[in-house]
């Protein structure tokens, strides 16, 4: 009998121990894929800065200007996806462009960021990171918050100039990113990590 209860507690362990170890690579994982999102938002917001600072500088019409950072910005999110090998962009609760409309989970999130910000919590902290599971696979997904800012309002603030207004509607004429105010959530970026 002492033998059976040896061998009874060495499957155990043994169980505990198989158990465990992909809990914690799990772990790792996930904080490895958090760094590695926390990186693509950080280069896609530079670059995607980049085209809008270009396109405000440039002495062209502001047609023009709208168009150079719809162009941009799609640019630069590819050159992303590119290097990342990852779906990797951005979304709200208004987009601008339909292309950008939020997912079932997208849209859970952006709601979750919204209560977040209104219950005190500041915008650069809102993120989140979890494993999805959708159609038989797991996905690792990712969001980050986007706030208004100063030069964010130039395009998507309540006082627009007429030029802008009629700019924007020839462009995006399905646009439902106006309105903002400094301070609030533009929307957030996205990224989806397939499993393997």
């Amino acid at each position: 009998m002492k033998g059976m209860t040896h061998i009874v507690t060495v499957l155990v362990a043994c169980i505990a121990v198989i158990c465990w170890i992909p809990a914690d690579v799990a772990a790792d994982d996930l904080e490895d894929r958090i760094v590695t999102s926390r990186a693509a938002v950080k280069s896609l917001a530079k670059n995607i800065k980049g085209y809008l600072k270009a396109a405000l500088d440039a002495s062209i019409s502001v047609e023009e200007k709208l168009f150079m950072c719809k162009v941009g910005a799609s640019e630069a999110t590819s050159q992303e996806v590119d290097e990342r090998q990852f779906s990797v962009g951005r979304t709200s609760l208004r987009v601008r462009n339909p292309e950008n409309t939020p997912d079932e989970w997208e849209h859970a999130i952006l709601e979750k960021f919204q209560a977040r910000k209104d219950a005190g919590e500041k915008i650069s902290n809102l993120e989140h990171a979890e494993m999805v599971d959708a159609n038989g696979h797991t996905r690792f997904r990712y969001m980050k918050a986007i706030p208004v800012g100063q030069v964010c309002v130039m395009c998507h603030g309540k006082a627009l100039d007429l030029e802008v207004i009629a700019a924007l509607d020839k462009i995006y004429p399905d646009d439902q990113a106006r309105g903002f105010e400094i301070g609030e959530i533009r929307g957030a970026f996205t990224i989806t990590q397939p499993i393997k």
